[in-house]
């Protein structure tokens, strides 16, 4: 699950990744050996695969991308929905002009089938997918490891652990591992954590602004950022808490034995009454303020960069305040009907 903080900075990287599509001439179609590369625990990479996530991890993204073939070029860490381990690491960059992504994606697909992977599962929407799988030996022993390779007009390659990957499909429609605990609370420094970081976002401030306007490319304001002010915290830590207490609660009620789906629904339905015009109007916000933050990569103004990227962030970390508090009355409610009901959830 990614966090409003690691969203909002992961958008901030791929801002210029979703420009002008790249051409087919001169991309070597990489040899499985080096799509193997990719993956955590077997690529020269740090990232330890079921690693609780702890953030972004920005800096050590960065230091990696150089081994990505093109046109792959930015690299992010994928957690399991709900428990928040290290599955995979996805790669993405620009797809190719016209019919030409298909001789890419077909040449990595027979690349790794010449080594072995094994087709396990194609996809039939609107964009190409394929998902090929693979044992391995690792230095913590043997793992199956997956490559989800597609293209919706950016190239995506997604290499990680397959029964974590597969754990990550379930929890996000519910289905928890047995004996999940309950959630914990972030710790309470973290909105004090969070603000302190805002406010070094002083885009009144000439170093930082000398920092925004000395970028020349469109996907450099991350790096400004984390370069200037550092990485950014858990700007929605009580938002992230109470969703995975949400999902944990359902989980727990619906697998009790003591409702069944009708009594359930009912309870969510309860549970999910309230005005969801507030949602509605975050979700507003937050495509208004990624626009701006577009508009001023383009334009290139130092202070106008600056101050899009810290509304962005600001904007972000208050949505995470409402939405916390939306999503804590839904939790009361469904603690209190499954305290009626006898089932532990305290």
């Amino acid at each position: 699950m990614l966090t409003i903080s690691a969203r909002a900075l992961a958008l901030a990287a791929a801002v210029a990744v979703s420009a002008s599509p790249a051409s087919a001439q001169d991309h070597v179609i990489p040899d499985a050996a080096q799509v193997e590369q990719l993956c955590p625990q077997i690529g020269s990479n740090a990232f330890k695969i079921g690693a609780v996530e702890t953030g972004a991890q920005w800096s050590a993204l960065r230091a990696i991308e150089a081994q990505a073939p093109a046109p792959l070029s930015d690299a992010s860490l994928v957690y399991t929905s709900w428990s928040n381990r290290l599955a995979a690491i996805r790669w993405e960059g620009p797809g190719f002009e016209g019919m030409e992504h298909f001789a890419w994606l077909n040449g990595v697909s027979q690349a790794l089938e010449a080594a072995g992977w094994q087709l396990h599962g194609e996809g039939d929407g609107l964009f190409e997918a394929v998902e090929y799988r693979k044992a391995i030996a690792t230095a913590d022993g043997q793992r199956t490891f997956a490559v989800q390779l597609t293209n919706h007009g950016n190239f995506e390659l997604t290499c990680g652990d397959a029964a974590l990957l597969d754990l990550s499909a379930a929890e996000a429609v519910g289905d928890l591992a047995d004996g999940s605990p309950r959630p914990v609370p972030p710790p309470p420094e973290w909105a004090t954590e969070a603000d302190n970081w805002l406010a070094r976002f002083d885009c009144d401030n000439n170093a930082l602004l000398a920092q925004f306007a000395a970028l020349t490319e469109q996907d450099q304001t991350a790096g400004a950022v984390i370069a200037s002010i550092g990485e950014p915290p858990g700007l929605s830590a009580e938002s992230d808490y109470q969703r995975r207490l949400s999902t944990w609660l359902r989980w727990t009620i619906r697998n009790s034995g003591k409702v069944s789906e009708e009594d359930f629904g009912e309870i969510e339905d309860r549970a999910v009454s309230y005005n969801s015009t507030e949602s509605a109007e975050d979700m507003t916000d937050f495509i208004m303020t990624a626009a701006a933050l577009i508009e001023a990569e383009k334009a290139g103004d130092g202070k106008g960069r600056c101050t899009a990227t810290r509304a962005f962030f600001s904007g972000a970390r208050a949505s995470g305040e409402r939405e916390a508090i939306r999503t804590a009355r839904a939790n009361a409610i469904r603690i209190e009907e499954a305290r009626k009901l006898g089932i532990a959830v305290d």
